[in-house]
């Protein structure tokens, strides 16, 4: 069954090319339909791309102001050549199709600088969108009432045209901003106003043998580009949320654990002077792990992951004494990267919801063993341990009772597609284990 997915392209090639024969005439009009439908098929779908993506919950608005864009773009071409709309609609009255097409022109162009708005943002550029919107009624409001007198002869046609040209000079405004700044998607945008321009005034290049080819291949490179532009937008965009959830952790993680160990440097002062500056220094050490620049990132070595346990089990320790037993079995490479920030709050878990839930305390076992191209984590806990429903309310919620684990199972899963695993049992303890895949 895996297969068939792979059999099915290669089938509909086999079909398509099956009727292909030297010896079946297609007439002028089939080709154009089957030129154009081929134009819709791909706009269409560059369409219902951005749609999708505006589904995902972007700040910006710019996907549907470029579906609306390409939308409009299929509507005027449909009124020119009247293919497949215009006889849908059974819309043949030529006064209908030029109010369409004047129409399309108009809001084509204010999309066109509300979408250039939404990525480049440049000064002046809200004012400017405002000016451009109500040009565009205006110009719609003109050719509704011009009406059948829209003809290439007409006064009508020659000022919309100098509205057409306004508007069209904005966007270059917008795009000369991207420019100087040195913002990536401006050459991309700068190539589909050049595009639209050409497609604008068409008799100028008219003469160009084969000149529609030309403007269907720079039409297609034009959105493929464009798809490229927003994959990178939607990476940057799960990237920036991803760093949001781990700056959340961290600061989820921090006050009630500061307050802590603070408080337990200031009992042991007060008997032991030299062992409180041993525990500030280590807690030194955590601050300045936990708030480094680089755990802004999704990765860190593994020697800085297990430095910051350390100091976390030295300082708890102190506080609880004899009450915690810890062993350890680590790898001898320290060296790979692995997810920031997930191994502290397990462990951390494991103590405070796990062996501190009794009184006479317990023992934990934390366990790093390389397999191949991946890391196998473990941390196990004889304390008080879970039931099934609460080892899926632990995994499920995002109540910080048992800290951070929601969190550290999402990030594992977005990372990897695979979370962490606990087995648990009320009154014999918790394990939980996840792994880390390696690059090298």
């Amino acid at each position: 069954m895996k297969r068939l997915k792979h059999l099915l392209p290669q089938t509909v090639f086999i079909l398509l090319f099956s009727g292909c024969s030297t010896n079946v005439y297609i007439t002028e009009h089939e080709l154009k339909i089957i030129e154009t439908g081929f134009l819709y098929g791909i706009v269409l779908s560059v369409l219902i791309f951005y749609l999708l993506v505006s589904l995902l919950g972007l700040k910006s608005k710019y996907p549907l102001y470029f579906s609306a864009l390409l939308f409009l773009a299929i509507l005027c071409t449909d009124s020119f050549t009247g293919v497949f709309l215009m006889r849908l609609f059974y819309l043949t009255n030529s006064g209908i199709t030029r109010v369409i097409i004047y129409s399309s022109k108009a809001w084509i162009l204010f999309f066109l600088t509300a979408y250039l708005h939404e990525i480049f943002k440049p000064l002046y550029s809200v004012i400017l969108l405002k000016v451009v919107f109500v040009l565009t009624l205006l110009q719609q409001l003109y050719i509704i009432l011009a009406g059948a007198d829209l003809t290439i002869d007409s006064p009508v046609i020659y000022f919309l045209m100098a509205v057409y040209g306004l508007e069209f000079l904005s966007c270059v405004y917008i795009i000369l901003y991207g420019l100087s700044r040195k913002q990536k998607d401006a050459v991309i945008n700068l190539f589909g106003l050049l595009i639209i321009a050409a497609s604008y005034y068409n008799r100028a290049i008219i003469k160009i043998p084969n000149y529609k080819y030309l403007m269907y291949a720079a039409v297609f490179l034009f959105l493929f580009l464009q798809m490229l532009s927003v994959a990178r937008k939607i990476k940057i965009y799960y990237k920036e949320k991803k760093d949001a959830e781990l700056r959340f952790l961290h600061a989820q993680i921090k006050p009630h654990y500061i307050f802590n160990a603070l408080n337990t440097i200031i009992s042991i002062s007060r008997y032991n002077a030299e062992r409180a500056l041993e525990l500030l220094r280590d807690f030194g050490v955590y601050l300045q792990n936990s708030f480094n620049l680089k755990t802004e990132n999704q990765f860190t070595s593994l020697m800085d992951e297990l430095e910051i346990v350390s100091v976390y089990l030295n300082i708890e320790k102190a506080r609880f004494e004899e009450r915690i037993e810890v062993e350890m079995e680590l790898p001898e490479r320290r060296d790979f990267l692995v997810p920031v920030c997930m191994l502290q709050p397990i462990v951390e878990n494991a103590i405070v919801h796990g062996i501190l839930g009794k009184p006479e305390g317990g023992k934990i076992y934390i366990g790093i063993v390389q397999e191949k191209m991946k890391l196998v984590f473990t941390v196990r806990d004889n304390g008080s341990g879970m039931s099934d429903e609460k080892v899926t309310e632990v995994l499920e919620s995002d109540n910080i009772g048992h800290i951070g684990l929601s969190n550290i199972h999402k990030r594992l899963k977005a990372l990897y597609k695979n979370g962490l695993t606990i087995n648990s049992k009320p009154g014999e303890g918790t394990e939980v284990t996840w792994e880390v895949l390696l690059n090298a």
